[in-house]
């Protein structure tokens, strides 16, 4: 059929169209047959669907107007998208859909309001009620250039109940595309439901696209507001060069407000309200690690900067980076961002589990537990610098005891846990732990470290406390006879903490050892613990002695403070 007009036609012109209370009645032959000739039909008056319709032209446009309603009925349409628009630079806008019947299906297709089958289509100013996938760009159609504008998704429905049953649907907005913008939307979850995503943007996984320009899967998801039980509510995964700024998590994703999934290239900056409880187990059987921010499998050259409020009786964690089972965790992410717990004493802040190249730079954390607690691997590098972490006294602040191997460095931070009687550092089995320029707080410990394997420095820290020393130990022990002479250690100028760490004299007399190729000053002093059994009088005596060093050269000579005895490393 050829186009009769380019004019705006009503569906009421056509007298097509229901009562209110008729959920039986078929528009959808009376509709497709307007779609396949009109390029511009504005439904001002309930449609009833029993067959999904679809687009003729390019650059159609379905627009709503009072009184319009497009309503999917009978059990044909619990598994089907009522429109699509299958053409290039299609829109709808200003049209209201609603689902009386609540239709859905926890397998085979999805339910919803619009499926995006082509470039540059959009979808601006709609109000979809009951939807269970409202707006979709499925993988098979890689659509580009899509825009979801404007909308209101109220009342979404999902199909998991619980398990892992029907965890593929239940969002308000799902693109598998590039280029595409999803801004300025709202989406709530209907009570009761367990929903999938709010919002979520995934690279086409179908196929090579031939447009090179395409191939980075480029995602703008901005100002947009969620609210309710789905599972997460902003999510990225397999995008490249994308933005997830200015949005808003009001409350109740039981999974993570937001999350990265596979990405290169992302920046984050979110306000999100985590309430989750302990009582709220969606998707239980997937185990989720649950929070208000997750990084998972792995992402690259990514930064987030999301504020993140843990709410009254809330579980969860501030931030997770579960390992993943079939990938290496090899996460390239920067965080900058700012937490504070007001639920459950027991939550962490940061829960990290074998991260690998992960910086918290003038990150600000309050009121949890552990603030970090971390499994390692050989790979595992974390850096804190400038930071400012807060404990609420019932954890050990920073902590990590499971696992062998991987570097922890903190530098330049306040890492507090005077508000309780734990230890500060609980570290144990660590190829390097480092601790320089931080301020500390506790009641009594700095730290247990033990089973470093090549180096650990407590050098330039200082006890944030008015009175007492934070005791540092190794091993458990506070004064030991000879740290392991096969790592380097350094703890040095630390004001208001103790540790009465002695060297090795072997130590001082190899020329190769940490001690005198790394860090040995002019007139640095060193305590030993020496067993004699020669000599006379206190030049017998086993114990505790000072040396000081006659210059940086690795070869200059340590001289003892006690009797003068002169150790000259070779």
């Amino acid at each position: 059929m050829a186009i009769t007009s380019t004019l705006p036609v009503t569906t009421s012109s056509f007298k097509i169209g229901v009562e209110q209370n008729d959920l039986t009645t078929d528009c959808s032959a009376a509709l497709q047959e307007l779609l396949d000739i009109h390029t511009h039909i504005v439904i001002d008056t309930i449609i009833n669907l029993a067959k999904p319709v679809a687009t003729k032209f390019q650059a159609q446009i379905l627009e709503g107007a009072y009184g319009g309603n497009l309503r999917p009925i009978t059990a044909n349409m619990a598994d089907k998208v009522m429109v699509a628009l299958a053409h290039q630079h299609c829109r709808m806008q200003y049209v209201t859909s609603t689902n009386p019947q609540l239709l859905k299906a926890n397998k085979g297709g999805r339910q919803g309001t619009v499926d995006l089958r082509a470039d540059y289509c959009v979808v601006d100013n709609c109000t979809m009620i009951n939807q269970l996938n409202a707006v979709t760009a499925t993988s098979q159609y890689r659509a580009h250039g899509s825009r979801v504008t404007d909308n209101r998704f109220l009342e979404c429905l999902g199909a998991a109940d619980g398990d892992k049953t029907g965890e593929d649907r239940g969002d308000a907005v799902t693109l598998w595309g590039s280029g595409s913008v999803i801004m300025g939307n709202f989406a709530s979850c209907k009570a009761g439901e367990d929903a999938r995503l709010a919002f979520h943007a995934e690279a086409p996984v179908s196929g090579e696209d031939t447009r090179p320009e395409f191939k980075a899967q480029q995602i703008l998801m901005v100002d947009n507001m969620a609210y309710g039980t789905f599972r997460r509510h902003f999510v990225m995964e397999g995008i490249s060069h994308g933005v997830m700024m200015g949005n808003v998590s009001l409350g109740g994703a039981t999974w993570w407000c937001e999350a990265l999934i596979m990405c290169t290239n992302v920046i984050t900056q979110n306000t999100l309200k985590y309430t989750r409880t302990k009582n709220d187990n969606q998707g239980g059987n997937w185990a989720p690690k649950r929070g208000a921010i997750a990084c998972v499998n792995y992402n690259t050259n990514c930064v987030i900067r999301s504020n993140v409020l843990m709410a009254k009786d809330s579980v969860g964690s501030g931030f997770v980076m579960p390992k993943a089972s079939n990938f290496t965790n090899k996460h390239g992410v920067t965080l900058e961002v700012s937490m504070e717990n007001q639920g459950d004493a027991a939550n962490y802040g940061f829960q990290l589990e074998e991260p690998n190249e992960l910086l918290l730079s003038s990150c600000k954390s309050k009121g949890f537990s552990r603030i970090i607690s971390t499994t390692t691997n050989g790979a595992t590098n974390i850096q804190v610098t400038n930071c400012t972490l807060v404990s609420n006294g019932t954890g050990n602040v920073v902590y990590c005891k499971s696992g062998t191997g991987g570097k922890i460095t903190l530098s330049n931070s306040v890492i507090d846990g005077t508000a309780g009687d734990a230890k500060v550092f609980d570290i144990a089995n660590l190829d390097v732990f480092v601790v320089n320029n931080c301020g500390v707080g506790g009641k009594d410990f700095f730290g247990d470290i033990a089973g470093i394997r090549n180096q650990f420095s407590v050098t330039g820290n200082y006890n944030m406390g008015t009175t007492g020393t934070l005791q540092l130990r190794y091993g458990g022990k506070t004064a030991l006879t000879d740290i392991p002479t096969g790592i380097e250690w350094f703890v040095d100028a630390n004001s208001g903490i103790s540790s009465a760490f002695c060297w090795g004299i072997a130590q001082l007399e190899q020329k190769a050892s940490a001690l005198n190729s790394r860090g040995k000053t002019l007139g640095m002093v060193v305590a030993t613990w020496e067993k004699r059994s020669t000599g006379t009088g206190e030049d017998k005596r086993d114990g505790v002695r000072l040396y000081y060093a006659t210059s940086t050269d690795p070869t200059s000579p340590w001289v003892c403070v006690d009797n003068s005895r002169i150790i000259t490393p070779a």
